[in-house]
């Protein structure tokens, strides 16, 4: 009996579900994440086009100290919006403050006028989506009153 020929059969068997299992693995985890992932990038698109600044608008007192921040909404619809201001604290020092806002206008759009009691430099504004910050969609400065 020729075992050569035997262990050419093992190996090719061996391959062949090597193969098989590869492409099960691909098939059931990683096609799955790559369209979930797509679903929501694509999500995250279309609401980023759908806000912005309005500067004029837009301003801060240093006397009280306010700073008013209009922003508006298209026809969007995110989970929330997040906004990163600089403090104006001196000349040359801005120190970045963090909000998450969850009161934004419903479906259809408009305008929302959000108050801070301090006063900005500046501001970045972006969505989130189902609970994720999607990328920015505006950054503006903030000139006085």
């Amino acid at each position: 009996m020729n075992k050569r020929g035997l262990s050419n059969v093992v190996t090719a068997t061996l391959l062949i579900l090597l193969t098989i299992s590869a492409i099960t693995v691909v098939s059931l985890i990683v096609i799955p994440f790559a369209r979930e992932n797509l679903k929501e990038s694509t999500r995250c698109s279309d609401v980023i086009t759908g806000i912005s600044v309005v500067n004029d608008k837009t301003c801060y007192d240093a006397s009280v100290p306010q700073t008013n921040i209009t922003i508006r909404f298209g026809d969007v619809n995110p989970d929330g919006l997040y906004l990163v201001a600089e403090d104006v604290v001196t000349s040359n020092l801005l120190t970045p403050s963090e909000y998450n806002i969850s009161d934004i206008p419903q479906s259809g759009g408009g305008q929302k006028k959000y108050t801070f009691n301090n006063y900005f430099d500046g501001v970045i504004v972006g969505p989130i989506v189902n609970g994720k910050r999607c990328p920015i969609s505006e950054e503006a400065k903030i000139q006085r009153c």
